[in-house]
């Protein structure tokens, strides 16, 4: 059985492409970016990512995670490695593109609801990074 996180990349690739976007994929799979993304001369190179509903928030990881023989590696993504995340969330079925720099170093949410306590600073709204055209 194939799970969503196999999904994530042919539906954001789709979106994109639907959305005006001209997409390649690298050759290789030891690339930190999973896309390269282009729109009016901007080239972009994006890593996809799942996002998941909880609690009012979409959250996702900024960091990459891989086993090296005994011990899991984790690695934050910096503007040397890509230039965007492309965040799918299948809870909301919405793509969301966020520039690396306006992450932290090992996960992001993005709020969908308002917070109950009224907060709102400091919130990084789902709204505003939605893939639109």
């Amino acid at each position: 059985m194939v799970g969503i996180e196999s999904k994530a990349e042919p539906i954001c690739l789709a979106e994109l492409s639907k959305q005006g976007f001209t997409v390649s994929k690298p050759f290789s799979d030891h690339c930190r970016y999973d896309l390269v993304i282009e729109k009016n001369g901007n080239m972009e190179r994006a890593q996809v990512k799942i996002g998941r509903l909880k609690d009012g928030c979409i959250k996702f990881k900024t960091e990459s995670e891989y086993a090296n023989t005994n011990e899991y590696i984790r690695s934050s993504y910096t503007k040397e490695d890509i230039d965007c995340f492309v965040v799918y969330c299948p809870d909301n079925e919405n793509i969301y593109k966020i520039n690396v720099e306006n992450t932290p170093n090992t996960a992001m949410h993005l709020r969908v609801d308002k917070p109950e306590n009224g907060q709102q600073k400091g919130i990084n709204w789902a709204e505003n990074f939605k893939l639109t055209t």
